[in-house]
């Protein structure tokens, strides 16, 4: 009896050995999976981190890019309505221009027709002095030969 008793005992020591043994496995496994978790987890918060500094990074350049954009075609723009102000100024100065030359032109008419006259009155006055001066010319010789 008490060999057996001692058999018993042995087994049970063996069983609780075991159960020790197991126990033991357990709990390093549990501290194995909890190093895991953990791993994961800095994984997890580094690849949360990397996704969002990529985001900020992403948001930043298409801020700077709209930005690069709007500047640009208000500068096309601010070029756009300088150059529409210039083209209204040279149409301006073109109408004043063109007014001036009609002006002009009706004045040197008028002159034109003005000096025509002079002339025509000049050339009749010449033709009569020709006239007077070929009469005293006559008259004069007809005096010297008397």
């Amino acid at each position: 009896l008490m060999v057996d008793q001692q058999s018993k005992m042995q087994q049970i020591q063996q069983k609780i050995d075991s159960l020790d043994t197991l126990l033991t496995e357990k709990d390093q496994l549990n501290i194995s999976l909890k190093e895991q978790l953990n791993l994961m987890e800095a994984q997890k918060k580094h690849i949360l981190e990397s996704f969002e500094y990529a985001r900020e990074q992403l948001k930043k350049e298409m801020e700077d890019t709209v930005n690069t954009w709007v500047k640009k075609y208000t500068k096309i723009e601010q070029v756009f309505n300088l150059a529409n102000t210039e083209r209204l100024k040279i149409e301006r100065d073109l109408t004043d221009s063109c007014a001036r030359f009609e002006s002009l032109n009706q004045i040197v008419s008028r002159n034109e027709d003005h000096y025509k006259q002079q002339v025509e009155t000049l050339e009749k006055q010449k033709q009569e002095l020709l006239t007077q001066i070929n009469t005293l010319n006559d008259d004069l010789s007809i005096v010297q030969s008397e």
